[in-house]
C-alpha cells in the first residue's frame, strides 16, 4: 500500500509539473509592411564586412573584376521579394543570389524585418554601383539606397 501511495504521489507531482509547462501567452499581429530597404554592409570575401552608413553612398572596399561581392541588406518590414540593379540593368534572381536570410527580432520577440545576404560576381555588374529595392506585400516597389565602389 505504501508503494502504491508513493507511486501515486510521484505521478501526480510529475503530471502537475507538465500541466504548467507551455502556458505562455502568444499573440499574433499582422505582418508589418515593408517600409525601408538599405544596403548596410559590403564585403569581397563574405567574412570581413564594411558597414555602410545610412548616408554613405560609396564603399571603401576596393573590388577587382574577379571578386565576388557580398552585400548585406536590411529590410524593415516583410518583403515579398527584391530587385537588384546595376546602372538601371535589372539583375534580380539571375546574377544576384540571396544566400542567407536572418530575421530581425525586437525586444518583444517580434520579427520586425530581415537581413538578406546577397552575392554577385563583380564581372556581372555593368557598372560600379548596385541598388537593391524591395517589393512589399501589395506589389509596390520600396526604393533602397545605391552603393558605388571602385573596381580595379
Amino acid at each position: 500500500m505504501k508503494k502504491l501511495l508513493t507511486i501515486a504521489i510521484t505521478f501526480s507531482l510529475i503530471f502537475g509539473i507538465f500541466i504548467g509547462v507551455g502556458k505562455e501567452k502568444v499573440s499574433a499581429a499582422p505582418a508589418q509592411d515593408l517600409i525601408s530597404v538599405r544596403i548596410a554592409g559590403f564585403s569581397v570575401d563574405g567574412t570581413k564586412w564594411e558597414t555602410i552608413g545610412v548616408k554613405q553612398s560609396k564603399a571603401e572596399t576596393p573590388v577587382t573584376t574577379t571578386d565576388t561581392l557580398y552585400i548585406r541588406v536590411l529590410f524593415t518590414g516583410y518583403p515579398l521579394t527584391y530587385l537588384a540593379y546595376s546602372n538601371d540593368v535589372n539583375l534580380s534572381h539571375k546574377k544576384v543570389i540571396n544566400y542567407q536570410t536572418t530575421p530581425v527580432v525586437d525586444s518583444n520577440k517580434i520579427v520586425t524585418g530581415f537581413v538578406y545576404y546577397f552575392k554577385v560576381e563583380s564581372r556581372d555588374l555593368p557598372s560600379i554601383s548596385i541598388t537593391i529595392k524591395g517589393i512589399n506585400q501589395l506589389g509596390q516597389i520600396v526604393n533602397g539606397n545605391t552603393v558605388s565602389f571602385d573596381r580595379e
